[in-house]
């Protein structure tokens, strides 16, 4: 029964620290984690899962030390076992705790790696792209260069219009995100025209 409570262990990590922000309790259930574990090899995948999701549980706290440190180890793994996806996965989450700590070169590296990875392993259209892609024009945006948000929000959306459909509840964020940079070049109208367009996906009668 040990992989089954690990796996629910895991689960209850990222719903008490990422979703209901219990992060005392989420520690507990990594402590937990970190028991079951204690009977497998140092190998075992689920140290890199354990890492990552600690490392997300640190970060939604504030503890931008810690959860680099999480995500680097669980980097790490990933690398060592040959796991390109899962390395990708953590490159985007490091990248966006760097951006959250203004280290925006640092990030940017990081979220071009997962990009890259992404690009290589699934496509150029892959929805896993998706995140790191709207993570760098976040960053960009943080960095005043509207342009080059301008264009990873837009292949973002697009990535998303093409896997969910033009009217999914998906687009609302990298709509509002480039809402926010042509309102930051002061283009107003097109601006109202795109938060237009969010709040026809999160409800329809308000947009009416």
């Amino acid at each position: 029964h040990e992989p089954v409570a690990l796996d629910a262990a895991l689960e209850l990590i990222m719903v008490t620290g990422d979703r209901l922000h219990r992060h005392d309790e989420a520690e507990t259930w990594a402590r937990q984690s970190e028991a079951l574990l204690a009977h497998v090899g140092p190998d075992d995948p689920a140290w890199r899962v354990l890492s990552n999701v600690r490392g997300i549980v640190h970060h939604n706290a504030g503890r931008l030390e810690a959860a680099e440190q999480e995500y680097r180890r669980s980097l790490a793994q990933a690398e060592a076992a040959g796991r390109p996806l899962s390395a990708a996965g953590t490159l985007n989450n490091l990248g966006g705790l760097l951006h959250d700590q203004g280290r925006f070169a640092a990030g940017r590296v990081e979220l071009d790696a997962s990009i890259a990875i992404y690009e290589r392993e699934l496509g150029p259209d892959h929805p896993l792209l998706i995140e790191p892609l709207l993570n760098l024009a976040m960053l960009a945006v943080a960095e005043r260069d509207l342009d080059t948000a301008e264009r990873h929000a837009t292949r973002a959306r697009a990535i998303l219009e093409r896997a969910f459909g033009p009217d999914s509840p998906r687009l609302v964020q990298p709509l509002r995100l480039l809402g926010d940079i042509h309102l930051g070049r002061g283009e107003e109208a097109v601006a109202a025209s795109l938060y237009e367009q969010v709040l026809a996906r999160m409800d329809p009668e308000l947009a009416s």
